[in-house]
């Protein structure tokens, strides 16, 4: 039930406030990731009830939730699941013109390729996350895409 009142209230503070990108809410999302991968089921049906709550908040929530819910099934190997809410959390993101969210989604989504050994499609959507981080000058986001994109070259031999 905590990790539901916590997850509430974090997409809830960014309803009230119009969006859901305040630094305080997106520390607020980053602690609840640390703990969503570790009873699936539970977190699964919680993405859903956050999803079902907050659809129509405006596509800064809903970016956010769905690009969660992607992560919750890329974790768990459910690739095709992960990328039908990442393509939404793209269209919701890019709606709202949240090159933080679009970041962090086209950086899930190549890793939902690397991991299943679709290193052209992989390297599109890592470019795609670098192109945005490197609109917001992420200097950490970056290094991270720049990071995974080498070891997905060494993986398939391009050094």
């Amino acid at each position: 039930m905590r990790t539901l009142s916590v997850i509430v209230w974090v997409l809830s503070i960014g309803h009230a406030a119009g969006q859901c990108d305040t630094t305080a809410n997106n520390n607020a999302i980053r602690e609840v990731e640390s703990v969503l991968w570790s009873d699936y089921p539970r977190v699964h049906q919680l993405a859903f009830s956050a999803l079902a709550h907050f659809r129509n908040a405006g596509p800064h929530c809903a970016g956010r939730v769905w690009a969660a819910l992607g992560k919750v099934y890329w974790v768990n190997g459910d690739y095709d699941s992960s990328m039908y809410c990442l393509r939404k959390a793209f269209q919701q993101s890019a709606d709202a013109h949240d090159d933080d969210n679009l970041a962090a989604s086209y950086y899930v989504a190549a890793n939902v390729y690397y991991y299943q050994g679709y290193y052209d499609s992989a390297e599109v959507y890592f470019s795609r996350s670098l192109h945005h981080y490197e609109l917001q000058k992420n200097h950490q986001g970056q290094l991270q895409v720049l990071h995974d994109m080498a070891l997905m070259y060494h993986r398939k031999g391009d050094y």
